[in-house]
């Protein structure tokens, strides 16, 4: 029988061929399906096939590199068996850096002949120029893997049909039902509507598609993103490269620096202190640093809050080597930032002012009040009392660590200015630099490291209503609007940010500094929080969550 109409799915070559049917009789096509597919015909294809061969190329040893020449030399020629043996190493090479189990990968090549593969090239080649189709009148999905045997050309296809969804299929090369499985599946269920789960898939789909065009802005080289509600995760998304150079993967267990994030820690702490009777907010900086003559009447709350009128120098240069970590002389640093720089240039209350040094005398007072080092209160108050914790301290891993990188351009010359380019930094290609592996100076305004799932069972730990780690009442002074004297809301509660997104409250803090940037987010009356990392500089609060968070907050 004749088939007035059907669903059309092209994978690689084959994509080729399935858009050049659509051009033809669009009135059949039901649907289309572009899988991983060749960017078009006549120059497009051309550019395709370089990029393709590039890609080879870099995953090949030389020895192979070559017999790749010779049997497509041969196979153009006429060979049956050079294109079988060249095609046998495509497909190897295709699967590289996936786990992909061996009855899979085995392909059966013996009935390739060069003939038709011969005739076909030279076809697509001498084929007009494919048109843009808008308004086709059928549904239209293209598909790309992550880590795809194309490069820029792929643009192409996806500028050629502008009402199309397109979705990078995470963690894949050019074979994603077999390098994801389980996210393929989900884009078929969400494209062909079929299954239970159509709107949740086609709504996973859609966020990761969000990430990974969000991930190409950000310039990141990695990223990770989760949001949970009561423990329970609604969406998390781990890819890209923890490492350039060795082509390790970002995974959800990999760890970045969080910068900033820490104040949110130190703030806990204090609220803890306050709780055990060992100091109030209300106190001023003299009872327990009496050292600091030019800070009287500065209370731990105005520093708390960014109130105490304090400067904030660019703290960026504050950073040694991971080889100098042993050495470093952390209380002497503190006491000279703290000396140089603890001369307000307002009275307390009068101004919000965000300020690293005013996090280092919070840690300098919970090293008085409790008798411990700062990062061993915090291991043992606050991590050691947080269930399901992957990775949270102030040590680099000895594994699973996302290097650090800047993106070539302007900020990359403004570091100079910062630090020692020549001792922190690498030229790792012509996009980025990456930097050595590095310590902040100050652990109580930046120093811990963490990832998605550690930083978020913090969060959920926090929002508990008998938290292990804070009481209600403190909880209740943390997450409340500070004011300056004169009434004028600051944006600020006691170590964290205020906002709002689809009419919820939240609170957030952001991390960044050389070559990592960091996101948290709670929203108190919902119960859910979230974490965005990458290993990208980042010198601001880009509050990157409210597009990322937005499907998910009523």
């Amino acid at each position: 029988f004749l088939l007035e109409k059907f669903h059309l799915l092209g994978h690689s070559w084959g994509g080729v061929y399935a858009q050049v049917y659509a051009q033809k009789h669009p009135e059949k096509i039901q649907s289309l399906f572009l899988c991983s597919p060749g960017s078009g015909t006549g120059d497009a294809w051309k550019k395709t096939e370089k990029e393709v061969m590039q890609f080879n190329k870099s995953v090949t040893t030389r020895g192979e590199w070559c017999k790749m020449g010779w049997n497509s030399l041969m196979g153009a020629l006429g060979s049956n068996k050079a294109y079988q043996s060249l095609f046998t190493q495509v497909v190897n090479n295709y699967h590289e850096g996936h786990q992909v189990a061996m009855a899979e990968q085995a392909t059966d090549f013996s009935k390739i002949t060069s003939e038709p593969i011969n005739k076909t090239r030279k076809n697509i080649l001498k084929y007009p120029e494919l048109e843009k189709m808008q308004n086709p009148g059928f549904p239209i999905l293209i598909t790309f893997g992550s880590n795809d045997i194309y490069g820029k050309s792929k643009q192409l296809t996806v500028e050629r049909y502008p009402d199309a969804t397109t979705v990078i299929v995470p963690s894949s090369g050019h074979m994603p039902w077999l390098h994801n499985p389980g996210f393929f599946k989900e884009v078929i269920s969400g494209f062909y509507d079929c299954g239970d789960q159509t709107t949740e898939s086609l709504q996973s789909i859609n966020q990761y598609d969000l990430l990974n065009k969000l991930k190409e802005q950000q310039n990141a080289p990695g990223m990770q993103y989760q949001i949970i509600k009561d423990s329970e995760i609604l969406f998390e998304y781990a890819d890209g490269f923890a490492s350039i150079e060795s082509g390790d993967p970002v995974t959800p267990q990999t760890r970045f620096n969080m910068f900033s994030t820490t104040k949110t820690f130190t703030a806990v702490a204090i609220l803890q202190l306050e709780e055990k009777g060992l100091l109030s907010l209300d106190d001023k900086l003299e009872k327990y640093l009496p050292d600091l003559s030019e800070l009287k009447g500065v209370s731990i709350q105005d520093l708390l809050s960014h109130q105490s009128g304090l400067k904030n120098p660019i703290p960026l240069k504050w950073i040694h080597l991971q080889e100098e970590e042993d050495s470093f002389d952390y209380k002497t640093w503190t006491q000279q930032i703290i000396s140089e720089n603890e001369k307000p240039k307002n009275n307390p209350g009068e101004v919000f002012r965000y300020t690293n040094v005013g996090y280092l005398i919070l840690g300098e007072i919970i090293e008085s009040v409790s008798g411990m080092a700062y990062e061993d209160y915090i291991r043992q108050e606050i991590i050691h009392k947080i269930p399901d914790i992957d990775y949270l301290d102030f040590d680099i891993p000895e594994s699973g660590y996302a290097s650090g990188y800047q993106p070539r351009g302007f900020m990359s010359l403004l570091l100079g200015f910062m630090i020692d380019k020549q001792k922190h930094l690498n030229k790792t290609n012509k996009d980025y630099f990456s930097f050595n592996p590095f310590y902040l100076n100050g652990k109580s305004y930046g120093g811990l490291i963490s990832n998605q799932s550690s930083l978020n069972a913090f969060l959920q730990t926090l929002m508990e209503e008998e938290s292990s780690i804070l009481g209600s009442e403190s909880k209740s002074k943390m997450f409340q609007d500070h004011q300056t004297k004169d009434g004028k809301p600051t944006g600020m509660g006691l170590g964290w940010f205020t906002g709002k997104l689809n009419d919820q409250r939240y609170f957030c803090h952001a991390g960044g500094g050389g070559g990592y940037y960091c996101e948290i987010r709670i929203y108190p009356e919902l119960k859910i929080s979230s974490v965005l990392m990458m290993n990208r500089s980042g010198m601001k609060d880009e509050r990157l969550l409210d597009k990322l968070d937005e499907t998910f907050i009523p």
